[in-house]
């Protein structure tokens, strides 16, 4: 049902005929049609722990890929689904991720901003076990330790790239990436977000996976985190980014998405033309799917983007 054996892609594009560069894209949008990318790749190894149990507690704004990946997930292998949403003022009809959502069969709860803060903490967690039974509660984008160990998975085998390139909002895809490289690798990622900073996250999930909080800073030099290219913030997108993905598929036939992937790739081309020290590099970027959610933009919109 998932195809977790995603095939690479060599890009070629106008933009890119002067920089020296090889860039490749891993098509990790192919593993499932409506579950890809790094959300089955967080998800896997929590559906694994729900078997037997009595389902899946996530949590999610009204955008949110993980939580439509998690609801199509339900669907697909019979597992109920709860999603607390932040923001109170939602509701199922609000847009098209939500819409989906419920009709997957996922139960929404739309919880205060305030309520939502919540999400990290023990007792919530035991609240929410007390209310709705022996469920597994996922983290928000599956930033837990078994999202960490399926985010392993997505570079395996490809030990030929000296350069890996991913999108980040909770950071959970990229440390998973960065625990898995080889000596000679590095790993770059593009912030979806506005403000926070990831790169203390990745070091904190890289503590805690390693149940050793000294060894973060033997990781410090194999990652980069670039924050400039989150149009606004998550979910902010303007003509300009659309422009772009708009081009890349019509030179590629690949379809970005505006909240992850779209940002990333526009971020990647501006920097392999402005920073020769990219050039005779082979690069990977990786394509966390999310095209999912594309329709829930162009709702926003009120504009088709492809």
């Amino acid at each position: 049902m998932f195809n977790e054996n995603s095939p690479i892609q060599q890009i070629f594009h106008p933009d890119l005929a002067d920089t020296g560069t090889e860039l490749w894209i891993k098509r990790d949008d192919l593993i499932h049609e409506e579950v890809s990318g790094n959300k089955w790749r967080k998800l896997k190894h929590y559906v694994e722990k729900a078997k037997g149990r009595d389902g899946i507690v996530t949590f999610g704004g009204a955008y949110s890929n993980h939580i439509a990946a998690t609801a199509a997930t339900g669907r697909l292998l019979g597992i109920e689904t709860i999603g607390i949403i932040r923001g109170d003022e939602l509701c199922p009809s609000s847009n098209h991720t939500l819409s989906k959502a419920n009709s997957d069969g996922m139960r929404l709860l739309f919880v205060t901003r305030e309520e939502y803060g919540f999400r990290d903490q023990l007792a919530y967690h035991k609240q929410i076990k007390q209310e709705y039974g022996n469920v597994v509660v996922v983290p928000e984008g599956g930033a837990g330790y078994e999202g960490i160990v399926g985010a392993t998975e997505i570079i395996r085998g490809h030990d030929d790239f000296d350069v890996v390139v991913v999108s980040c909002g909770t950071g959970t895809t990229l440390t998973g990436i960065l625990i898995s490289l080889k000596s000679h690798q590095h790993v770059i990622g593009f912030s979806a977000l506005k403000g926070g900073d990831i790169k203390e996250e990745v070091c904190r999930m890289i503590g805690e996976y390693f149940l050793d909080k000294s060894i973060e800073g033997d990781y410090l030099d194999a990652f980069s985190i670039f924050d400039e290219y989150h149009f606004g913030g998550y979910a902010k997108v303007d003509s300009i980014l659309i422009d772009f993905m708009r081009s890349f598929y019509q030179h590629t036939n690949i379809k970005l998405d505006p909240v992850y992937t779209g940002k990333m790739m526009f971020g990647l081309f501006d920097q392999l033309k402005n920073n020769n020290k990219y050039s005779g590099k082979k690069i990977l970027a990786v394509h966390t799917g999310g095209v999912q959610g594309i329709k829930g933009i162009e709702e926003k919109l009120g504009t088709h983007i492809f």
